[in-house]
């Protein structure tokens, strides 16, 4: 199976890794996001009050 040129190899890897990245971000937002739905669930149910 031949290959494409190197220049086209470069091409392809940098676009993969820009899309890395970019899938890399979403998940630190996710995690962020969901840390916050939880304390804000925390602090309307309750969780935060002391007995």
């Amino acid at each position: 199976m031949p290959l494409p040129p190197l220049a086209t190899q470069q091409v392809i890897v940098a676009e993969i890794e820009a899309e890395q990245a970019l899938i890399a971000a979403n998940r630190e937002l996710i995690t962020r996001f969901e840390q916050k739905i939880q304390a804000t669930l925390a602090r309307i149910w309750g969780a935060d009050e002391k007995p």
